[in-house]
């Protein structure tokens, strides 16, 4: 398979000012909830503080315990956005068995050898999971939560609606235009069905935050954006900001 997707700006950086609004969530939210933002949040920030449109719609899939969606809301209020945030999850951890290969450690074996990541990455990998032998992190329980706790800290919002349910059938019916996708839904299946619904339903100029792009538990994320875009790669442009140790990945749709 050729491999293609649309063009890289490389070598990014997020302006001061996104930094200091990513603080400001991250600590509003660890003052009202006890919640920890993990560094995910600053391309969203990025992609909202940069947005021109007075309403923005936003929708994300794989909700968790609702750190980064309660961090999007709080940075729609501290902006002053009319913004209406979709949040969809089973809420019932990863599926019992996952026999997609794209998912096992050992695929980074595979991104490398294809050129699909460097060496840097491929060695962070290595060690993260153990040689590749360890897959813990594909436990039904890994993200298993207390679903009360969370629709209690959501209550308090007015503009964020949770979608309960198996991707297959909650996005397949979900209609709404979005200018916003996040992507942090770990899994091959999860990325190709959620790319498939929710991406023909984004606004132009509208951007898509892949949580995984850049990840050393789940190559099948790569994968599966990889290979949504091998015939797209004239729609946008991706962006490549260095955060920390990590690479933060968006697209910004033409």
């Amino acid at each position: 398979m050729d491999f293609k997707r649309p063009c890289i700006i490389d070598h990014m950086q997020f302006d001061s000012e996104v930094l200091r609004l990513t603080d400001d969530v991250t600590q509003q939210l660890n003052s009202k909830y006890g919640l920890q933002c993990s560094p995910n949040l600053a391309p969203l920030v990025f992609a909202i503080y940069n947005t021109s449109r007075s309403k923005f719609d936003i929708a994300q899939c794989g909700v968790y315990e609702g750190a980064t969606l309660l961090g999007i809301a709080e940075t729609c209020r501290f902006l002053g956005l009319d913004a209406h945030i979709y949040g969809f999850d089973s809420f019932d951890g990863f599926p019992k068995n996952i026999d997609c290969d794209y998912d096992k450690p050992m695929y980074f074996k595979t991104l490398m050898s294809e050129g699909k990541i460097d060496k840097a990455h491929y060695d962070q990998a290595f060690i993260r999971t153990s040689a590749f032998t360890n897959d813990s992190h594909l436990d039904k329980t890994y993200f298993s939560i207390d679903k009360e706790k969370l629709l209690q800290r959501v209550a308090t919002y007015n503009n964020i609606t949770l979608i309960d349910g198996d991707f297959d059938r909650t996005l397949s019916a979900f209609r709404e235009s979005i200018d916003l996708l996040h992507l942090d839904c770990d899994l091959y299946m999860s990325y190709c069905t959620s790319l498939t619904n929710l991406y023909p339903l984004l606004s132009s100029q509208g951007r898509v935050v892949f949580d995984e792009y850049y990840s050393l538990k789940y190559p099948g994320a790569r994968e599966a954006v990889n290979r949504f875009f091998k015939e797209r790669s004239s729609e946008g442009v991706f962006l490549r900001f260095r955060h920390g140790d990590f690479e933060r990945w968006l697209l910004k749709k033409h």
